[in-house]
This record gives structure tokens, C-alpha cells and sequence, in this order.
């Protein structure tokens, strides 16, 4: 420990803050060894700080508590991560309750009055504010930490349902659409404001429940922010109604092109109207995008010709795209449980060549049927989608295909065929020659009794790409 001690002040710095991202025990540990290392050290424990249950951290009491008697460790809170469990008897997908925290009268009553003097707020939700802190509403709690920690650059707000807040009313929600406003460009600059540094931002609803797409609106406006990860979104007509009644506090409009962010994760999303529409438009330069549907019902269809069309309002700036659109075991027989081939083809898009135009395109996966098409002129062959040359990794899906393969079906040949004209304008001196990896392990499976697998395989080694099938 002498050694580690006489290091100096800056590396062991680095050391701690490298420390506070893999393991707050650890840094603990570091800090008990000696008081000078305690002294540099201590700092850090409050870097990252999450109320999950796989984050072994003090609790929000504790730490609020930590804060409020040393306000100079504010600025040291990093990543921070707020959430909710519900009490016994209800879910427990989330993080810490929203029940009263364990805190004295008295101590609330003081952390009230902290609130009121340094959050900033319209004057009948900061009241609101400050009763629900009197009665230790961890909500509200929540909101002292966002309104402190104003050099957060990871943040993570996991919401319970809304019922279980007082009034219907999201404190978390209501502050960081106030303090965001403060933020705008039109807005008189100011340092130290509540959300200015953060860059990387995710939503997530309680128990896998869908919420108004709105909630992640105000968040596309921060000013430094780069990427975003939001679960649940939706924009169902019954979700629109019941966010009329109380959402109004909570969103903001994206003004068209005006988001610096650049990579958008939207997972167990539910879209029919123009949810889509409206986040894509509100970005300047999205460079990656995720988009992973709610497929598990009937009831809730993707119109995946609607997502096509929408994509093409980034498709200057995007270098990755991930679509998981298509619902499991949906192509498939009835009675045989073998793929259906002719599901299979009405599956397909009608648009043709949905990527060709996409210029900057690196990374691609989607479902098969987005990419191929049945050839118009015998509609028998089946056509590859036409690609952009900057494509590197393409990733097709077919999961129904995959999973229930069908060793040497002729009906799997024209899609083998579909790949194989990729494959032959791929390599040096071709037009496709920056595709390094065609992964195909959830579409064929590497059968050499399929006929076209074996050249395939063949083809791929002679361009340099690397091709990917289903192991048994």
C-alpha cells in the first residue's frame, strides 16, 4: 500500500474513478487502507449511484443525506440511476419503493426546506414538492437528487405506475421537464442548471407496461445529450387518452431537426400512429438506431411498410440500424409446424430496395422479409435488396426458418440464391467491397444436405467474408 500511496494525487484519482465504474466495493476497500487514500479516495463513492437491485449502493436516504451535509461532493455524482419497487404484494420489476423512505420528521422537514430553496419550479409544484418530501415520498426524494447532481452525465429514471403516484403526478417527470425548459437556447445561459451534462439517458416503465411515447420527449432537447434508451413506448389511442388527462406537465414538442442526439434504443415499443414519425424528425444526425417492436400479441401488429417509410427521414445519417420487427413463430403451419412459404412471400415488403439509399450504412439487421423480394418478372426467384456500398456487417433474420429447419427442402433454395448474389458482389475490386460479415445464424442452418449451403460457404471464404450459419 506504500507504493499505491505515493503515486501521485492525479493517477490515484484516475485509479479511484476507474474504480467507482467497476466496483464501489472495492473503492471502499481502497479508501480504508490509509487516511491520505481516504481522503483522495472518498470522493469517488458517490460517482455512481443506483437504486437497482444489482447495484449494491447505500440508500436513497442515506445518500441524499450524505449530500445534504456536504454539498461539495454534489458536483462528484456521475451516473445516477432512480427507480421504484412496488410494495409487497405488487411487482417487484423495479427499483426502490415509492413508500415513505425511512427518515425522521425532522430531517424531512429539513431536506423540505433545502428543496424549496434550491429547486426551481413553478410555485404550485414546487409546494407539491415540498409536502410530498415532508412525507418522505421517495418521488419527490428523487427530485433533490437530480436538482443536486448537476454534472450527471449517465442518467437512468425507472418509473412506477402513475397510480401510485399522489394526484396522478410524476414529480421526477415534472422536474425534468421545468428544468429542462431553463436549458433551451432561447433561454439566458447559466451554469451548474439540473440535466446540462447529460449524454446518455434511459426510460424505462414498470413491470414491461407501455407509456405514452411523449414521457421521452423533454429529454431529446438536452443539450449535450448523445444517446437514449427508452422501454415500453407507445402511442395507442387508449395510452393517447389517458396521458390527455395528466401528460400534459410532462412533455415537450421536438421542434423538426433539432436533437444533437445520435444513437436512439427503443425496446418492447407498441407504434401505430406517429410516434416514430415524430421522434426521428426531432433529430439533427442519428447515427444508430434500435428498434425492437412488441410482438408478442396479435393484437398489437407492426405495420413494418409504416417503419420503412419513416426511416427514410434518417437515412442520410445512419450508420446502424437494428430492426426486430417481426413476431416469433408467425410464418409457420398450423398443423405441420414447418415454415409456410407462402405466409413467407406475403410477408414481404412492397417496397423494394428499402436500404439502397441509406449511404452511410455500416451495420444492418433486420427481418428477411424487409430485405428480399420475389422477383417481378417470374415471381418464382427470390431478389436480394439492393445495397448501399459503405455496408460492412448484414445481419437478416428468419427465425421460423431457422429454428424449424427442414434438412434439403427445395423451397429454401431461391433465398440461399437471394445470398449467394450478395456474396458475389462482395470482395476486392466489387461493389459490396466493405462487407467483411454476412451473419445468417438465425436464417440457415449449416447443413450441407441443403443444396446452395456448401457453395455459399464456398463463396464467402473466396471474397473474405465471413459467413455465420445456425450450429446444430
Amino acid at each position: 500500500m506504500a507504493s499505491l500511496a505515493s503515486l501521485p494525487v492525479e493517477i490515484l484519482h484516475g485509479i479511484c474513478h476507474r474504480l467507482a465504474l467497476l466496483s464501489t466495493e472495492s473503492l471502499r476497500n481502497l479508501c480504508l487502507a490509509n487516511k491520505d487514500l481516504n481522503r483522495i479516495c472518498s470522493p469517488c463513492l458517490v460517482y455512481r449511484w443506483s437504486a437497482g437491485q444489482d447495484c449494491v449502493e447505500p440508500p436513497l436516504e442515506q445518500l441524499l443525506l450524505h449530500l445534504f451535509r456536504h454539498p461539495e461532493l454534489r458536483k462528484e455524482v456521475k451516473s445516477l440511476g432512480i427507480g421504484y419497487t412496488m410494495p409487497p404484494g405488487g411487482t417487484t420489476y423495479l427499483f426502490s419503493s415509492p413508500s415513505p423512505v425511512d427518515l425522521d420528521r425532522e430531517t424531512l422537514s429539513e431536506l423540505a426546506e433545502a428543496a424549496a430553496s434550491d429547486i426551481k419550479m413553478k410555485p404550485e409544484y414546487l409546494e407539491e414538492l415540498c409536502s410530498d418530501i415532508k412525507l418522505g415520498c421517495t418521488d419527490a426524494l428523487n427530485v433533490l437528487l437530480l436538482a443536486w447532481c448537476t454534472d450527471v452525465a449517465d442518467l437512468s429514471i425507472a418509473l412506477p405506475p402513475l397510480y401510485a403516484i399522489e394526484s396522478l403526478d410524476s414529480h421526477v417527470l415534472t422536474f425534468a421537464r421545468e428544468a429542462i425548459l431553463r436549458l433551451l437556447p432561447d433561454e439566458t445561459p447559466a451554469d451548474n442548471l439540473p440535466f446540462g451534462e447529460v449524454r446518455h439517458f434511459e426510460l424505462q416503465y414498470y413491470d414491461h407496461h407501455h407509456l405514452y411515447f411523449k414521457a421521452v420527449t423533454p429529454f431529446f432537447h438536452l443539450p449535450k445529450i448523445k444517446s437514449v434508451v427508452a422501454f415500453g413506448l407507445c402511442d395507442y389511442e387508449i395510452e393517447w387518452m389517458m396521458w390527455c388527462s395528466y401528460g400534459g406537465r410532462y412533455d415537450l414538442e421536438i421542434p423538426d431537426a433539432s436533437s444533437s442526439l445520435e444513437e436512439l434504443v427503443l425496446t418492447n415499443a407498441m407504434f401505430a400512429q406517429d410516434a416514430l414519425y415524430t421522434l426521428l424528425r426531432g433529430v439533427r444526425n442519428l447515427r444508430k438506431l434500435k428498434l425492437q417492436t412488441f410482438v408478442c400479441s396479435k393484437d398489437y401488429p407492426t405495420d413494418r411498410e409504416e417503419i420503412a417509410d419513416v426511416l427514410t427521414i434518417c437515412q442520410d445519417s445512419l450508420e446502424e440500424l437494428y430492426l426486430d420487427t417481426e413476431p416469433r413463430e408467425h410464418l409457420l403451419d398450423p398443423d405441420s409446424r414447418r415454415i409456410d412459404f407462402g405466409i413467407l412471400a406475403n410477408e414481404m415488403l412492397e417496397e423494394k430496395d428499402v436500404f439502397k439509399d441509406f449511404i452511410n450504412l455500416r451495420r444492418l439487421s433486420c427481418p428477411m422479409t424487409d430485405f428480399v423480394s420475389v422477383n417481378c418478372d417470374d415471381g418464382q426467384n427470390i431478389v436480394p435488396g439492393k445495397l448501399p456500398k459503405s455496408i460492412e456487417f448484414l445481419k437478416p433474420r428468419c427465425y421460423d426458418m431457422a429454428e424449424n429447419w427442414v434438412s434439403n427442402d427445395s423451397s429454401v433454395g431461391p433465398y440461399i440464391e437471394a445470398f449467394i448474389k450478395i456474396l458475389e458482389e462482395a470482395g476486392p475490386g466489387h461493389r459490396l467491397c466493405n462487407l467483411t460479415v454476412l451473419d445468417l445464424s438465425e436464417t440457415f442452418k449449416d447443413d450441407l444436405e441443403t443444396v446452395g449451403i456448401n457453395r455459399m460457404k464456398y463463396l464467402a471464404d473466396a471474397r473474405g467474408v465471413r459467413l455465420l450459419l445456425k450450429e446444430d
